[in-house]
């Protein structure tokens, strides 16, 4: 049957009785003897695989493809089933080598994604945290108004200038607003918040975090990761609390020794329990659980012992004291660790029926009511006996109300794909393979060009010849054919035979065939289909004939596309996030418990960044989050090269801003810089368009007032002359009643003195027509 829950009988047992030696074997009768638990590498062919991804795997089969090889092989394999054969040269001299697609190509993988690095960022997620950030963010906000005001009275009393200090809470301490930002603006408050300011609690943990994996070397357990992704599709490590240090640690596991519930999820998280396998020898059992055993002459006992009272050999079919003491340093137990998600349950119940206190109890019948909790146990068994060692519950695997358990087990397992990138690329190697075979057995098997001479025709030749001076024999003929490409014959005889199809000499072709150039294109396409398949090329790698044919942004392209990469690095992020948060859980529950564990925490923190450790006091009044990025840094920097080019021919960055950003350490601070400078610049530049639009409306208002003020003094002018046309006119008729003229014989005067200056102008019109023709015939005699 297949568990991938929590079974009741979990319900009914206190707290304190599930770390027992009863209980764990009820696990074991439960979860492991009587569960269908799958390993993680079933229906894999691992010889294949490895042996395909390092580029040496077996060539037996390719050689049954000769039915003399063949025959010879299988001879001998009725014999001894397991045999490989390891001659390479036949007696045709084939010679049998590994055409080796895979081996460069799973390797640079592996450097790619190594040289990525893992960022870590933490993330206070808790109600305090908050309050602790809107505290400072008040503070800068409020902090130069209220200097004002108190600047006065410290005038008056000659105090200095006033400074109410700097942030409480950031891991940065600030007295003003960092780059000028206007903490009022929504957008620049977002700037300060989201890229500039962190909590003092939040670098704690992101130092600690940064530095314990740098100290563990974890470098090297991802590497092993990479690897098993790429080969397997699926990566398993284990993060713990040292028991001898009591800080974080972490192993590489290979997913071979894993058993698990059947799950679909790519994290198994949905499992009830998980199952490792390990070899231990008697002594290194004894080094690890010597407490618990006790002395060596238990430990031979354990070993040694009959079936009857639970000796490991005879439990496993071997035979009671067959391990000598001198073998315990050779000889190999077979131990599972086995954890177990459990629901545990603590009662609640009141001191006394008049008291309104209440305590705790584990007794069932004196609980009024149960908190419950869900907690992971662990533990080795010794396989097939009754004995454990190392009962512990995990301590960052507790879940209970409004407390969710980042994780539930001590190894973080993910599967980025159901057939790895060697799985898919195998099929294309083997192809290959017998292309090469195939063509190499084509080249041996070709054959010279040559040519063919009828005896007949030489015969007929010898005897035309055979009255010539110099002595002619068949062997001089077929010499002088060969060597000088002369051919002497005689056709008497042939003459009418044949219809003329005879010929007594012709060319026999020889070499090779065009069948190599269908062996050489299947390698070719076999090459570019595990390409494909892994994401591996050589414009990628560096190895093409323009080694800057990829870069930056291309690069880029490439790795965010779906291939093997895509699924490693998806692989990887989500395997090192499960780890930084178990780190996470281990550090805070550390530094609370204090001791010799808080102390080399602060010590790592104070030799990095000495104005953070009071950040670890509050440690355990924080919810963590953990945030794992991996970029590729040349991307990350060819983005980033890009964002500043452009801001640079906009006019936003200065040749002073650029010097400056270029030499800021950190990505994130850089970011945080030019947001800061493009805010600044959107700022100056509302400014100025606001100023431009307020002087052109100044611009039409005074036009409009322009032409108010023209059209006035136009219409002015008309009513001037208005008025002084009138006046003439006034005159004019005042002097004719003068003299005696009537109105009629007054307009007669007006018209035929308009009349005559109309004549005058026509006459005046006409005169200058004349000369001006006169003027241009003297011009045309002069030329």
């Amino acid at each position: 049957m297949q568990t991938s829950f929590i079974p009741s009988y979990h319900l009914n047992i206190t707290p304190t009785e599930k770390e027992t030696v009863d209980w764990c074997l009820s696990v074991v009768n439960y979860n492991v003897m009587n569960a269908t638990n799958y390993n993680l590498l079933r229906n894999k062919n691992i010889q294949d695989i490895e042996g395909y991804a390092r580029g040496e795997f077996d060539l037996t089969p390719f050689k049954k493809m000769f039915k003399s090889e063949a025959k010879k092989i299988n001879e001998i394999q009725r014999n001894n089933p397991n045999y490989v054969d390891l001659n390479n040269n036949t007696a045709i001299g084939i010679d049998y080598t590994c055409v080796d697609l895979l081996s460069e190509k799973i390797n640079s993988a592996t450097a790619i994604i190594q040289k990525i690095p893992v960022e870590v960022s933490c993330v206070a997620v808790d109600p305090l945290a908050i309050e602790k950030k809107q505290s400072d963010v008040n503070f800068l906000k409020n902090k130069p108004a209220v200097e004002e005001e108190l600047q006065v009275v410290a005038d008056r009393m000659n105090l200095g200038k006033v400074d109410l200090g700097t942030t409480k809470n950031s891991s940065v301490e600030y007295s003003d607003s960092p780059f000028g930002l206007d903490l009022n603006n929504p957008e620049e408050l977002d700037i300060f918040v989201n890229l500039i300011y962190s909590l003092k609690v939040e670098t704690s943990f992101e130092t600690i975090l940064q530095y314990f994996y740098e100290l563990k070397k974890i470098v090297n357990v991802k590497l092993l990761e990479i690897r098993d992704q790429l080969k397997y599709g699926i990566s398993v490590h284990e993060a713990y609390q040292n028991d001898l240090t009591g800080l974080p640690d972490a192993d590489y596991v290979y997913p071979g020794e894993m058993e698990v519930p059947y799950s679909r999820m790519p994290d198994f998280s949905d499992n009830s329990h998980r199952i490792r396998y390990a070899s231990l020898t008697p002594l290194q059992l004894f080094d690890r659980f010597g407490s618990e055993i006790g002395s060596e002459d238990d430990l031979y006992f354990i070993i040694n012992a009959s079936k009857t009272d639970g000796g490991y050999c005879a439990c496993n079919g071997g035979e009671p004291n067959s391990v000598p003491y001198s073998n315990f340093d050779t000889f190999k137990c077979q131990l599972k660790y086995i954890e177990v998600k459990t629901v545990d349950w603590v009662g609640v119940k009141k001191v006394n029926k008049k008291s309104k206190f209440r305590t705790f109890t584990t007794d069932p019948q004196q609980a009024t009511e149960k908190i419950w909790v869900q907690n992971t146990i662990g533990f080795w068994w010794l396989v097939n006996t009754k004995r454990v060692f190392g009962i512990k519950k995990l301590p960052f695997s507790q879940r209970t109300k409004g407390k969710e358990s980042y994780q539930n087990f001590s190894t973080n397992i993910y599967k980025s794909q159901e057939r790895s990138a060697v799985e898919q690329s195998i099929g294309e190697n083997k192809k290959a393979q017998i292309a090469d075979i195939k063509l190499q057995h084509a080249i041996i098997k070709s054959k010279p060009s040559g040519v063919y001479i009828d005896l007949k025709y030489l015969r007929g030749a010898l005897d035309g010849l055979k009255d010539e001076s110099d002595t002619w024999n068949m062997n001089r003929l077929l010499t002088l054919a060969i060597e000088q490409n002369v051919v002497l014959g005689d056709t008497e005889g042939f003459d009418g035979k044949n219809e003329g199809q005879f010929k007594a000499v012709q060319d026999l072709p020889g070499g090779l065939k065009s069948e190599i150039i269908g062996y050489m294109n299947i390698i070719a396409a076999a090459n570019m289909n595990i390409s494909r398949i892994t994401g591996v090329n050589q414009q990628l790698t560096g190895q093409s004939a323009n080694e800057e044919g990829l870069v930056g942004l291309q690069k880029l392209l490439i790795n965010a596309s779906i291939n093997s990469l895509h699924y490693v690095n998806e692989g990887i992020e989500f395997q090192y996030q499960n780890l930084f948060t178990i780190w996470a859980n281990i550090i805070q529950q550390a530094v609370e418990q204090g001791g010799k564990a808080k102390e080399a925490i602060i010590n790592v923190i104070g030799a990095k960044k000495v104005n953070i450790i009071d950040g670890l006091d509050d440690i355990g009044l924080h919810e963590i989050g953990i945030f794992v990025k991996i970029k590729q840094r040349e991307e990350e920097r060819q983005l980033f090269r890009n964002k500043l080019t452009a801001l640079e021919l906009a006019g936003v960055l200065t040749a002073s801003d650029s010097f400056m950003v270029n030499n800021i350490p950190n990505p994130k601070e850089q970011w945080a810089f030019i947001a800061v400078k493009e805010q600044q610049y959107r700022k100056r530049a509302d400014e100025i368009r606001q100023e431009n639009y307020e002087n052109a409306q100044n611009m039409v208002k005074m036009q409009g007032e322009n032409t108010v003020a023209a059209k006035n003094v136009e219409i002015e002018g008309d009513l001037k002359n208005t008025y002084a046309k009138g006046e003439v006119e006034a005159n004019i008729v005042q002097l004719s009643a003068q003299l005696g003229l009537s109105q009629s014989q007054l307009e007669g005067l007006i018209k035929k003195d308009l009349q005559r200056e109309r004549n005058k102008g026509n006459v005046d019109k006409t005169i200058v027509g004349v000369e001006a023709k006169s003027n241009a015939k003297q011009q045309e005699a002069m030329v």
